[in-house]
């Protein structure tokens, strides 16, 4: 995810997220939620996606600030026919709950996803 500024804090490389519940519900933003019911996406297709970024690392020896997340195992399999904008979502939203920053603020301007194909 590429944004326009740093929003999380300057002296960290990577940001690891501590799960304390399995299914851990996160509110998505109305906006997401529109989408994804629009998109006809299974909501537990979703919980499974949130469920499976545990970090994000920021990425080294630039002034841009992007942060990466990777993705393995099912939910890797699950994302491979979403759109660069929702998984971008996805991961925006998740990192500002456990920031607990209100993810309408810092949209990211670019997502890059790469595929294993």
């Amino acid at each position: 995810m590429v944004y326009d500024e740093r929003f999380w804090p300057e002296d960290i490389d990577d940001i690891i997220l501590l799960q304390t519940e399995k299914e851990q519900s996160i509110e998505l933003s109305e906006s997401l939620k529109e989408i994804l019911n629009n998109e006809k996406i299974d909501p537990q297709i979703i919980q499974t996606i949130i469920e499976a970024i545990h970090r994000y690392d920021v990425l080294p020896s630039t002034d841009i600030p992007v942060l990466i997340s990777w993705f393995g195992g099912p939910a890797a399999l699950l994302i491979e026919d979403f759109s660069e904008m929702i998984i971008g979502q996805i991961c925006h939203e998740v990192l500002c709950h456990y920031l607990d920053i209100s993810s309408e603020l810092n949209q990211p301007i670019r997502i890059i996803k790469l595929d294993r194909k």
